[in-house]
């Protein structure tokens, strides 16, 4: 985390990349020199830290990690649990709308449940 004195509180710029979804339009074979080119012109702006979403590979984000300065935020996965991530360098940690959506499938459940 980062003070912004002009902010009166300590705040974080995450910096989203989108290369790596399907709406990103970037093609596969691009999408990795792409996210370190985006993500080196973010931190050179002032983002604090760099989020590569959808990013699913380990190999791709231990690359990231590596090329990009500074902090990257990773999303936990298939394969990416929370220690990998630690061991991978990954400083921040997403888990987007996958807590809300196990919720509400058990939700579903209990209320198909009383029908």
């Amino acid at each position: 985390m980062c003070h912004r004195p002009d902010a009166g509180v300590p705040i974080v710029v995450n910096a989203r990349i989108d290369t790596f979804l399907p709406t990103g339009g970037i093609p596969a074979p691009e999408r990795l020199a792409e996210t370190v080119g985006r993500g080196r012109l973010y931190r050179d702006a002032g983002a604090d830290c760099v989020y590569p979403i959808g990013v699913r590979d380990r190999h791709d984000l231990a690359t990231l990690v590596e090329e990009l300065p500074g902090p990257v935020n990773g999303n936990t996965g298939e394969g990416l649990d929370l220690a990998t991530l630690r061991e991978l360098g990954v400083a921040r940690v997403s888990y987007g709308p996958r807590i809300y959506r196990a919720a509400l499938a058990e939700l579903r459940s209990a209320v198909q449940a009383l029908v």
